[in-house]
């Protein structure tokens, strides 16, 4: 695809995403995010995302179109493309999901680490992170499920689903 192309529908997609848009509200060389200038807009996704990807050294900018790296063969193309797609697509809901939970306030990053049997979750600092929870904790989980979480000093490595007595961390990790 043409890199103007991909540009017009990048844009077209992030019209359907008020979040989204509200990422561009800040960016100066915009007046109007909704209704950017052609060359502003190419300047600002070449800088972003076009970027990002070919740094990645999946793909480069050749002859004015993003281009594949990957090994695929011609007449997996169709394959390559259906990949490309669902992990753009999966990048943008995590993405989404970040905004969403900073949003509300509810966010922090953990690191997942073992317990020489089992994945436990490394807590931040409190002293970085003071609302960082402590005890036992309801927490929705993204697929709308509840759980309890026992937020310990530094680690969690107790959680399970409401209603339920048994420790299903280590399970709900691995997933």
């Amino acid at each position: 695809m043409p890199l103007d192309e991909l540009l017009r529908r990048s844009h077209a997609y992030l019209l359907r995403f008020p979040e989204l848009m509200r990422d561009l509200d800040g960016v100066k060389r915009f007046a109007d995010p909704r209704h950017p200038a052609p060359a502003r807009w190419r300047a600002y996704w070449r800088e972003n995302p076009i970027a990002a990807w070919s740094g990645l050294r999946w793909f480069s900018v050749e002859d004015d179109r993003l281009v594949p790296h990957l090994p695929s063969p011609p007449a997996d193309d169709a394959t390559l493309a259906a990949m490309t797609h669902e992990l753009v697509e999966w990048r943008l809901v995590d993405y989404l999901s970040r905004l969403r939970a900073e949003a509300t306030g509810d966010a922090f990053e953990c690191v997942v680490i073992s317990n020489q049997r089992d994945p436990i979750v490394k807590l931040p600092s409190r002293a970085q992170r003071p609302d960082v929870p402590r005890g036992e904790t309801d927490v929705r989980l993204p697929d709308g499920a509840a759980w309890r979480f026992r937020f310990m000093k530094e680690l969690c490595n107790v959680a399970r689903p409401l209603g339920t007595a048994t420790n299903q961390l280590p399970d709900l990790l691995r997933r």
